[in-house]
C-alpha cells in the first residue's frame, strides 16, 4: 500500500461555499485508487457535488515504514532529551565481567544498551523514566541492578555496553516492550546480546552438532 495525499476543489454553486483541501490516503495502490478514495471520503463530507483534483503527491511508497521511522526518531529523541535533563553520574551502576554475567544473568530478562556512554547513570534513569511514563513497566522500581560489562577484546577501545536487569517484582507489557525496544533501535535483550555480541568478549558460543539417528 502506497501513501498519497489528494488536493481538490469544489466549485460553489446552489448555495454551498466553495471547498479547497486535501485528503490523505493511507490504502490505496496506485494514484488512480488514490483518486477514488479520496472523491469517496469527501462526497462523505459534501455531498454528490463535482469534484476537481488539483494534485496527488506521494508522500511514500510504504506509510507503515515511515510511521514506524518517525516512532523510531521520536523515541530516541525522549532518550536524548531525558538524558541532557539528568545530572551528573550518581550510585547504583557497578561492573560484571562477561562471563561472570552470563553465568548469573544469561537466562534473566533484562536489557543490554549497546555502547552506552557516560554517565551510565543516566541511561538507568533515563530508560526507567522512559519505560514508566509510557506504561510498559508498573508496580516496582524497573531495573534490580544495572552493570557495566567488562572483557572486550579490544579492552578500553571497544564498545561499553550497559546491562539492566529488570526486576522480578515489576508488572511488564512484554508485547509493549518489544516494540519500543525496535523503536529505540540500539537495545538489545539479553539472551540475544550473548549469542550475536558474546565473540566481541571473546566468546563462541558452541554450535549443536547433527542429532545422532537411533539404531533399530
Amino acid at each position: 500500500m502506497k501513501f498519497y495525499r489528494v488536493h481538490a476543489r469544489l466549485p460553489g454553486g446552489m448555495g454551498q461555499p466553495p471547498y479547497e483541501g486535501s485528503v490523505d490516503v493511507r490504502d490505496a495502490d496506485d494514484e488512480e485508487q488514490a483518486i477514488e478514495l479520496a472523491k469517496t471520503r469527501i462526497r462523505r463530507v459534501h455531498g454528490d457535488r463535482r469534484i476537481d483534483i488539483q494534485k496527488v503527491e506521494l508522500l511514500t511508497s510504504d506509510w507503515h515504514e515511515a510511521r514506524r521511522e518517525s516512532e523510531r526518531a521520536d523515541a530516541m529523541n525522549n532518550v536524548d532529551k531525558v538524558i541532557d535533563q539528568l545530572v551528573e553520574a550518581g550510585e547504583g551502576v557497578g561492573s560484571m565481567s562477561f562471563n561472570e554475567f552470563r553465568e548469573k544473568h544469561g537466562h534473566d530478562l533484562g536489557l543490554v544498551i549497546l555502547g552506552a556512554g557516560e554517565p551510565l547513570q543516566a541511561w538507568v534513569d533515563g530508560f526507567s523514566d522512559l519505560l514508566t511514563k509510557e506504561g510498559i513497566v508498573t508496580g516496582a522500581p524497573v531495573f534490580s541492578a544495572a552493570m557495566k560489562l567488562t572483557g572486550n577484546v579490544e579492552g578500553d577501545e571497544g564498545r561499553t555496553d550497559l546491562a539492566l536487569i529488570f526486576n522480578a517484582d515489576a508488572e511488564i507489557s512484554l508485547g509493549k516492550l518489544a516494540m519500543w525496544r525496535l523503536r529505540v533501535g540500539h537495545v538489545s535483550w539479553i539472551d540475544d546480546f550473548i549469542d550475536n555480541y558474546g565473540k566481541d568478549y571473546g566468546y563462541e558460543k558452541e554450535e549443536e552438532g547433527p542429532e545422532e539417528e537411533e539404531e533399530d
